[in-house]
């Protein structure tokens, strides 16, 4: 009975570590799609896990002593745990983000935005229009903004490296996402502003506010 208990704990290991990295590589592969695309990419994936294990023990069992198939039993249970925890952990960021799992058909408020800022090594990436500096605003359409957020990446043509939710501005009824985007080279069109640079840049006060938020705040409600 020892035995058969340790060999249950090597191959619960095992799973988690294999299905673990499965799932890693999944959800770096599609690290550009927006949260609900995400979420529904490891829903589909962990029921087709879920379900390819209990069939194969279904297929293999052949009676007697169920702890004899602890291997299918296993595979069953991590290709549940997996997805029930990665899930929970979408559910609480698209709430936080306020995302919709079913995408609305329109977006009747015409003052929804984006407002990113992108991160390049240890500076930044800012527009410039003539002396002032801004970061990249985009205005959410059909979608919401996990969905405007890959319209922003294919618009722009670059890779992402991480991306983080840090708040929300309502500035005079225009709502802006915050964002900041980590990203692997110069985007076109933007200028690279070292972060010492900042403080001296000229900016109008609501892009400072914008920008010094993003870069020092989480989870911030400004309204101005």
């Amino acid at each position: 009975m020892d035995k058969l208990i340790v060999n249950i704990l090597i191959t619960f290991a095992i799973s988690l570590a294999f299905i673990g990295l499965i799932y890693f590589i999944l959800n770096k592969a599609f690290i550009r799609k927006g949260i609900r695309t995400r979420f529904f990419i490891n829903l589909f994936f962990g029921l087709f896990l879920f379900f390819i294990f209990v069939i194969s023990f279904v297929v293999d069992y052949k009676g007697g002593n169920i702890l004899g198939y602890y291997r299918h039993l296993v595979l069953i249970i991590v290709s549940f745990i997996y997805p029930f925890i990665i899930l929970l952990y979408f559910i609480k960021r698209i709430k936080y983000t306020n995302i919709r799992i079913i995408r609305p058909k329109t977006n009747r408020n015409n003052n929804l935005f984006l407002y990113i800022l992108f991160k390049y090594k240890e500076g930044y990436l800012l527009i410039r229009k003539k002396d002032l500096y801004r970061g990249y605003i985009y205005k959410i359409k059909k979608s919401f903004h996990d969905e405007a957020l890959e319209e922003v990446f294919t618009k722009l043509s670059f890779d992402v490296m991480k991306k983080q939710y840090r708040g929300k501005i309502n500035n005079k009824g225009k709502i802006y996402y915050c964002y900041l985007i980590n990203v692997e080279n110069i985007i076109s069109g933007f200028e690279e502003i070292n972060m010492y640079e900042l403080v001296n840049l000229k900016v109008e006060d609501f892009d400072k506010q914008a920008i010094l938020s993003i870069i020092l705040k989480e989870d911030f409600n400004i309204s101005i």
